[in-house]
């Protein structure tokens, strides 16, 4: 009941019946469900489910439409609150927190139509652009330092992705491939000297590894599929993708050095993807529409396990873990 106690509290300060659809709900059926006051300054608009419990006390930040546009949300395991990172009319998405915990830097079309990157502090304050080119900047990712943030970009006419370097100031932008291919989706690894990414070399998507300095490419998953969105466990010795070689996305893990075959984490009929490690390795966020609609689920690294952790009234994905204490 800790779970119901808090979603309930949070929705109105006391127990009470809410209404939804037309349906009487009491506080004992709505186990994790949130609809918070409209009152509040950036009150929570939607209902929610959180499994407080499994979540302990971490925190995973995640993006959903559930309040018409796409906004960056935290759920906060120490507290038992789901919070707004954004709240604005544009599209913000790919967020990645910072190697502390205190910032999140995502990619948005708040600047004008094409996406640029931008830094916000955890809890909303401190916004400011990172890039601000004619170029679409996508899927941001922190380096282990703080210091850096890679990431894809290309322009309006359609040329290819490919992956640049910027300090997090602004300063020392960078391009690390040039070349005839797509490069997308870059997860720095935790030594800092490489990125996965996934890309287009051989007409299908595989996932590589890419030397920062030299720009060499590295083979890890080739499945005559298309595989996609790459993160580094924390050790760096594995790393988790997903793909589809049979349609619908799973997900897989494969030794960092791509000298062993991929193991398969995933065995639904629906969509399996965007996977990310728990800080300590031993589990993985993924994202799902096994329920009917994408919403952020937990397993073991090994595949087992499989419990739902956040769904929304709208779409949820992106889910990433934040590191560290509020």
């Amino acid at each position: 009941m800790r779970a119901a106690f808090h979603a309930v509290r949070r929705a109105a300060g006391r127990l009470q019946p809410l209404v939804s659809s037309g349906l009487l709900l009491f506080p004992l059926l709505l186990a994790t469900c949130g609809l918070v006051s409209t009152s509040a300054p950036g009150a929570i608009e939607f209902e929610y489910e959180i499994d407080w419990q499994t979540l302990g006390d971490r925190r995973i930040l995640f993006k959903t439409d559930a309040d018409g546009d796409f906004d960056l949300y935290v759920a906060d395991g120490y507290s038992d609150e789901l919070r707004r990172v954004t709240d604005d009319p544009y599209y913000n998405k790919y967020a990645d927190p910072s190697p502390d915990g205190s910032r999140v830097v995502y990619s948005s079309n708040r600047g004008g139509g094409d996406f640029d990157l931008f830094i916000i502090n955890l809890d909303g304050t401190g916004l400011r652009q990172l890039t601000a080119n004619d170029i679409e900047d996508y899927s941001p990712t922190w380096s282990p330092n703080g210091l850096q943030v890679a990431y894809e970009a290309n322009d309006n006419f359609g040329a290819l992705f490919q992956i640049f370097v910027i300090d997090v100031d602004g300063a020392n932008k960078r391009q690390i491939t040039s070349d005839l291919y797509h490069n997308y989706a870059p997860d720095w690894s935790p030594d800092g000297r490489t990125v996965t990414v996934f890309s287009d070399l051989d007409r299908n998507f595989d996932i590589y590894t890419l030397d920062l300095v030299s720009g060499e490419r590295r083979l890890i998953a080739d499945d005559d599929a298309y595989a996609h969105f790459s993160d580094f466990s924390p050790d760096g010795a594995v790393i988790a993708y997903q793909s589809n070689p049979r349609r619908d996305w799973d997900l897989y893990s494969i030794d960092s050095t791509g000298d062993a075959e991929p193991h398969r984490l995933t065995f639904s009929s629906a969509d399996d993807m965007e996977p990310d490690w728990s800080p300590d390795g031993r589990e993985l966020l993924f994202t799902s529409d096994r329920s009917g609609d994408f919403d952020t689920y937990l397993m073991a690294a090994n595949g087992d396990d499989i419990r739902p952790l956040i769904s929304t009234s709208g779409r949820d994905t992106q889910p990433v873990w934040i590191a560290g204490r509020p």
